[in-house]
C-alpha cells in the first residue's frame, strides 16, 4: 500500500510540475503581464482542483 502511494504521489508530482512547465512556457510566449496576472492564479487553482481529483480517486481505491 506504501509503495502504491508512493508511486501515485511521484505520478501526480511530475505531471504537476510539467504542467506548470507549459502554463510558464505560455506565458513567456505571451509576454503579456495582464494576461499573466489574469490566468495564473486561475491556472493554479484548475491544477489544485485536478490534483485533489486525482488525490480523492487514489483514496477511493
Amino acid at each position: 500500500m506504501i509503495k502504491h502511494w508512493g508511486k501515485a504521489e511521484t505520478g501526480m508530482l511530475i505531471a504537476a510540475v510539467l504542467l506548470l512547465m507549459v502554463i510558464f512556457t505560455f506565458f513567456e510566449i505571451t509576454a503579456s503581464l495582464t494576461v499573466s496576472v489574469i490566468a495564473f492564479p486561475i491556472s493554479l487553482i484548475v491544477l489544485m482542483a485536478i490534483m485533489e481529483y486525482a488525490a480523492t480517486e487514489l483514496r477511493r481505491k
